[in-house]
C-alpha cells in the first residue's frame, strides 16, 4: 500500500490562492502570489502523478480480484457438473447451419473460443470435425490447399466416420480444366482414411486421382454423390470411375448429376443400391439438354435391390422398345420428372407405396408426350400396385375421364395430389368438373368405391383447360364436405378427409377441413 500525502489539505491550501472567485474576477496575482502558485503547481503535478500510479495499481489489483472471483464462480458453477460427453453433444447441436459447407481449415468455431475447457472439449470431440469440405478456392494460398492443415483436420476426427465433400480440380490431361490444380498429397491423405468414409460428394474429378489409388476398401461407405455438371461439351465422352468404389459392401445410396451423360455407366457387381437419384441436365440451360436414356441400363441393373428411385430429365433419348418390363421387387418410392416419366414403361413394381410424376407445363415436341400412358403401363405391369398410398400427378397431359378410370383401380390411395398443365388443350383437364363430381360421395357405390381411404387431397385447377366459370369452386366445396361426413360401406367405415388444399382464389376452400373437424 503506497503512502499518499494529505490530498485534501493540499487542495485546501491551493484554493486559498487560486479559486474560481479570483478566476472570474479578473484577478492578477502579485509577485508573491505568483511564486506561491508556481510552487503549488509543482506540488499538484507531483500529486497527480502519484494518484495516477495509485489508480493503475488499484486497477490492476481489482482485475486480479475479479479474475480470482471469476475462477471461484466457475469452480462453483453447476455447469461443471456436466461431463465432457454431455458438452460434446451440446456442441454438436450448436454448430452453425453452414458448418458442413465451410472449407476445411477455414471454419472458425466460436464455442471453442469461449474458454480453455470448451476448446479442449471441442478439439477432443471427433464428430465436430468429421464433415470435411475440401474444395477449390479463389485464393491458391488458402489453408484448404495446405496438406498440413488437412492432416490436422483429419487428426481431429479420431476414428469417427468421415463425411467428405471433394471438389476435384484437374491437372494436365484431365477432363475438366480448372484454375488451381488438385493437390495429390491432400488426395493421398484423404484416401489413407478410406476405411472411415461414410458419405462422399465428388464435384467433378481428376482422372489420375482414382487410378493412383485403385483397389481401396470402403467398409463404412453408405452414400456417394457424383456431380459432373462441369463437363458441358455435348461432344465430350467420359466415364464415371464407379469401379473406384467397387469394394464398398455397405453402399446403398447413389446420386448422379450431369450435363453430358457419362458413357458405359453400369454399377459394380458388388453394389446393392437401395436409393438412386439421377439429375440429367439443368433447368436453367435452354440448349443441349442431355437425355436420360444412357442411364437406363444402370437403373435397370439396380432392379433387385432398389427401394427409392428419383430421376429428373427433360429429354428422354432413345428408350428401349418392345422390351418386357423389368421387375423391381423392392421398389417402394418412385419420383420421376419430365421425360423420366417414361421409365414407367420399362418396369414393374408391385410394392410401390409412393409415386410422384411431374412434367413442365410445356409442349415436348422432341419426345413422346403421353406420360400418363406410361403410368398406366406401370400399373398394368404391377398388378395395379396394391400397396400404393401416395400419388402425385403434376402437369401431366390427360383428360379427367382417363384419370378417374385410373383412380378407380387404386383403392388404397390415402394421399392424392393433382395439378393441371396450364397448356392443356382439351375441355376436361385432370382437375375439372368431371373429376370433382366423381370424387364427390353421393351415397352410391360408385362414389364410395372411388378412393375410399383418401385422407389428404391437393387439387390445383386454376390453370389448364377452358376458362374457369366459378362452378368448379362450388363443386369442390360440395365434394370436400361430402368427404368430411362419416360414412360406411358394407359395414366398413370410409375414410374422411383430414387435409385439403387447392389453388382457388376462394381461400375459404382451403380451411374447409379445419373448420369442419374442430371438436370431432
Amino acid at each position: 500500500m503506497s503512502l499518499l500525502p494529505d490530498v485534501e489539505g493540499l487542495l485546501a491550501k491551493a484554493r486559498g490562492v487560486a479559486n474560481l472567485e479570483r478566476h472570474r474576477s479578473g484577478y492578477l496575482p502579485t509577485q508573491q502570489d505568483a511564486t506561491i502558485l508556481f510552487d503549488q503547481a509543482q506540488t499538484l503535478d507531483d500529486l497527480d502523478r502519484q494518484l495516477a500510479s495509485e489508480i493503475a495499481r488499484l486497477t490492476e489489483l481489482r482485475t486480479r480480484v475479479q479474475t480470482q472471483d471469476s475462477i471461484r464462480r466457475s469452480i462453483l458453477s453447476p455447469a461443471r457438473r456436466l461431463p465432457p460427453e454431455i458438452w460434446s453433444e451440446i456442441f454438436l447441436q450448436a454448430l452453425p447451419d453452414n458448418w458442413a459447407l465451410m472449407h476445411a481449415g477455414m471454419r472458425p468455431l466460436g464455442l471453442a473460443q469461449v474458454c480453455y475447457a470448451w476448446r479442449t472439449i471441442a478439439l477432443q470431440t471427433p464428430r465436430l470435425w468429421t464433415n470435411l469440405s475440401i474444395c477449390t478456392h479463389s485464393d491458391p494460398r488458402a489453408p484448404v490447399y495446405k496438406p498440413a492443415v488437412i492432416k490436422e483436420e483429419l487428426e481431429r476426427t479420431g476414428r469417427a466416420p468421415l463425411h467428405l465433400s471433394l471438389a476435384m480440380s484437374s491437372v494436365e490431361g484431365d477432363a475438366i480444366p480448372q484454375t488451381h490444380p488438385w493437390n495429390p498429397e491432400i488426395w493421398s491423405l484423404v484416401c489413407a482414411e478410406a476405411s472411415r468414409w461414410e458419405t462422399v460428394l465428388i464435384d467433378n474429378y481428376a482422372l489420375d486421382a482414382f487410378s493412383l489409388h485403385a483397389g481401396l476398401e470402403f467398409p463404412a461407405l453408405r452414400n456417394v454423390a457424383w456431380w459432373t455438371e462441369g463437363i458441358d461439351d455435348p461432344d465430350a465422352e467420359y466415364e464415371l470411375p464407379l469401379s473406384f468404389f467397387a469394394n464398398a459392401p455397405t453402399l446403398d445410396f447413389l446420386r448422379i448429376a450431369y450435363q453430358v451423360p457419362p458413357v458405359r455407366l453400369l454399377p459394380p457387381s458388388s453394389w446393392s443400391l437401395a436409393e438412386l437419384h439421377i439429375t440429367s441436365g439443368d433447368q436453367g440451360i435452354e440448349e443441349d439438354k442431355p437425355p436420360i436414356a444412357p442411364c437406363i441400363p444402370f437403373i435397370l441393373a439396380c432392379s433387385a435391390t432398389l427401394r427409392i428411385c428419383n430421376i429428373w430429365s427433360e429429354m428422354a433419348g432413345s428408350f428401349p422398345e418392345n422390351q418386357a418390363p423389368i421387375s423391381f421387387p423392392a421398389l417402394e418410392e418412385l419420383y420421376l420428372d419430365c421425360a423420366a416419366v417414361h421409365l414407367c414403361r420399362l418396369i414393374s413394381a408391385p410394392k410401390l407405396r409412393i409415386v410422384h410424376l411431374a412434367d413442365f407445363a410445356l409442349d415436348h415436341r422432341e419426345q413422346p408426350v403421353d406420360e400418363f400412358g406410361a403410368f398406366v403401363n406401370l400399373l398394368r405391369n404391377s398388378s395395379n400396385c396394391p400397396s400404393l398410398r401416395q400419388l402425385a400427378l403434376y402437369n401431366l397431359n390427360c383428360t379427367a375421364q382417363r384419370m378417374v378410370r385410373c383412380l378407380r383401380q387404386l383403392p388404397s390411395i390415402e394421399k392424392l395430389s393433382v395439378e393441371n398443365n396450364m397448356l392443356f388443350d382439351f375441355e376436361d383437364p385432370p382437375v375439372s368438373l368431371h373429376s370433382i363430381h366423381a370424387l364427390t360421395r353421393d351415397g352410391t357405390r360408385a362414389s364410395d368405391d372411388l378412393l375410399p381411404q383418401l385422407v389428404d387431397l391437393e387439387l390445383q385447377y386454376k390453370y389448364g383447360g377452358p376458362p374457369r366459370t366459378g362452378r368448379e369452386d362450388d363443386a369442390v366445396r360440395h365434394m370436400v364436405e361430402s368427404r368430411l361426413r362419416l360414412r360406411e360401406r358394407d359395414g366398413e367405415a370410409l375414410a374422411c378427409l383430414g387435409k385439403f388444399y387447392c389453388d382457388s382464389d376462394d381461400k375459404s376452400l382451403r380451411t374447409l377441413v379445419e373448420r369442419n373437424t374442430v371438436g370431432r
